[in-house]
């Protein structure tokens, strides 16, 4: 019995959930797993380094995960994907189970629609201060924006967005305090570290033209993904004492606590809330909203 799977996006999303959900499913739902990434580049993790994609290549195809490449999904149906070629040519894929949308980032109109200087994709235009020229009191980071300084980089990648982080708050500090003249210039890092989960316990990885594909590439990645999320626990970010439990910023995580569980507890009685958040960063375009992970299309 097979269960066949398209995933619309060939960057790092789409690579990452076609060996993860291939190879999850496969033990949980003890089926033939069949996938296809649909793309828009040339090929699959065009954005990488030749060695790099070489042993992406590699794995796909040890994993039987196809690609069609330079091609676009244009209507979803019941059972099935309709895609266009760069050529405008259309073809139809039947018998599919279940599509995954992990396409790259798009821009919104609002820069547009305001009048602020955008570039052909609607990106807005911003200085190397990551600053509007023509109007001083306006910044943007992340995915949203095109340095002028730089032809096509920094790349939309969450990396660049967390950099741009503390520049953004200095100079807006600066601005508000009257120190316009001294704003920090934003230089994105010309190379990063990429990781690729492959789903078996292991992670292709490169940086410095060294290539891998190891268990320990995992084992650093998943080290890496959670020190990073765990800056966004809400007992690190706020302070709420109760039952007897005092909840402190940055890295003072417990004070004055009874036992765990009483810790755990008054945790979740002081963060339990029902929230609809609506982020453009570095997963979502234009047809998407990002919950912490969880990707909802919108109805047209």
């Amino acid at each position: 019995t097979w269960v066949k799977i398209v995933i619309s996006g060939s960057g790092a999303a789409g690579l990452e959930l076609s060996m993860c959900l291939q190879q999850r499913w496969q033990q949980k739902l003890k089926k033939n797993i069949d996938i296809t990434i649909i793309g828009g580049s040339a090929e699959v993790g065009q954005q990488y380094r030749p060695e790099m994609r070489k042993m992406i290549h590699i794995t796909l195809a040890q994993k039987d995960i196809k690609s069609i490449n330079s091609a676009k999904v244009i209507e979803i149906g019941k059972n099935y994907v309709v895609y266009e070629t760069r050529g405008k040519e259309q073809f139809k894929s039947e018998g599919v189970d279940k599509v995954v949308w992990a396409t790259g980032a798009e821009s919104h109109e609002l820069p547009k629609n305001s009048g602020l200087e955008v570039d052909d994709k609607g990106f807005m235009y911003v200085n190397k201060n990551l600053q509007v020229s023509k109007y001083p009191n306006i910044f943007g980071a992340g995915d949203c924006i095109h340095i002028q300084s730089y032809d096509n980089f920094p790349p939309k990648a969450g990396v660049y967005a967390v950099r741009a982080g503390p520049v953004i708050a200095n100079n807006l500090q600066n601005i508000v305090e009257g120190r316009g003249d001294q704003l920090e210039e934003f230089i994105p890092q010309q190379e990063f570290l990429s990781l690729i989960c492959t789903g078996d316990g292991k992670s292709i990885g490169g940086k410095f033209g060294l290539t891998w594909n190891t268990v320990w590439g995992w084992i650093m990645k998943d080290y890496i993904d959670r020190l990073f999320m765990n800056m966004f626990y809400p007992w690190r970010l706020f302070k709420v004492k109760e039952a007897g439990v005092l909840i402190r910023r940055n890295k003072e995580e417990l004070i004055d606590r009874k036992d765990q569980q009483e810790t755990e507890e008054a945790r979740k009685r002081a963060y339990s809330y029902t929230c609809l958040l609506y982020t453009s960063d570095a997963a979502d375009d234009l047809l998407c909203v990002d919950l912490g992970g969880r990707r909802i299309i919108k109805k047209k």
